[in-house]
Parts: C-alpha cells; structure tokens; sequence
C-alpha cells in the first residue's frame, strides 16, 4: 500500500503516521463569502476576532510499543482569547514549562461519537511545535484510547475511516 503526501506531494509505501485537518470544522462551516475575513494558517485560526484555534496533535499510543510509537490526529481546538494570545507570544519559544489550559476540540474525527466540542487539556511545547492536546472527558472513548492505547488493526481501521480513497482499489 502506498499514499501520496498532501504536504511533500511525494508517494510513500505503508500507512501514514499521522492524520491531519487542514481547517477547523468552524471555518469549513463559514459561508464562502465570510471566510475572506477570517484569518488562517496551518497553524492558527480567528473568526470575526471572537473564535480562536489552534491546530495540535492529539496522540494515541499504541499497545505494548514503546512510548515513541503513536498515532496522531493533527486537529485543532478552540481555546480563550487570552490563551490565543499567550501561544502566539510564545510560538517562537520553549514552551513546554507553560502550564496546560483549558481547549475544546474543533474538529469531527472520524471513528469517534462526538468529538467538536469535547474538552481537552492543551499542551504547548517547544519552539515551533504544535501543541498536543488530551481528552478530559473520561466517558469519551478517545479518554480511553488515549490512557490504554491502540492496537495497530484500530490505527489501520481509524485511517480507512479517515482517508478512504487510500483504500480504493485501483
């Protein structure tokens, strides 16, 4: 199996590591005319200087596998105004002493009930580094995989979920 990257353009052999939303489901849902006056990057969004996102990665561990070996969903969440403003002070720099603050995710992931607007703890980091982000919410199963992990079938199945062309036989 072989996919091609959205980022590199390149082909590579296996499954991708990570899943990534380019944009928060909030902006997909802007009318086309509105979304001229938002402002967004790869890493950062702001609707009508009111809604803050930031785009991050929320880990999944794989089972029995060293600590290193994950999954990732690169999503984003919306956080406070004054948190917005802090990362953005701090993009630059080390923050990973920084405590965590308080986000919701702002992004339908495929494979889970109810993922905009669960809570979740946002985590900077280093400089440049997206923030990662975990699931408060213990009755969530998200919460569950993140604490207990996955197995690589479920990493291969949330992948199919998410990329299914990726799957198509040609």
């Amino acid at each position: 199996m072989a996919f091609t990257c959205s980022i590199c353009l390149r082909e590579h052999s296996g499954l991708p590591h990570d899943v990534a939303f380019a944009k928060p489901d909030p902006f997909l849902r802007l009318p086309e005319q509105e979304r001229a006056g938002a402002y967004l990057t790869s890493d950062v969004c702001v609707i009508e200087n009111r809604s803050f996102f930031v785009r991050g990665v929320l880990y999944l561990p794989f089972q029995g596998e060293p600590p290193s070996a994950r999954f990732g969903w690169g999503i984003w969440a919306s956080i406070p105004g004054p948190n917005f403003t802090r990362c953005i002070e701090l993009w630059e720099a080390d923050a990973s002493s920084e405590p965590p603050f308080e986000g919701s995710i702002a992004s339908f992931i495929p494979g889970y009930p109810g993922t905009e607007g669960l809570p979740v703890s946002v985590q900077l980091r280093s400089a440049s580094q997206r923030p990662t982000f975990t699931v408060t919410a213990e009755t969530h199963p998200l919460f569950s995989e993140q604490a207990k992990g996955i197995t690589r079938a479920r990493e291969h199945a949330l992948i199919e979920l998410a990329l299914p062309s990726l799957f198509k036989s040609h």
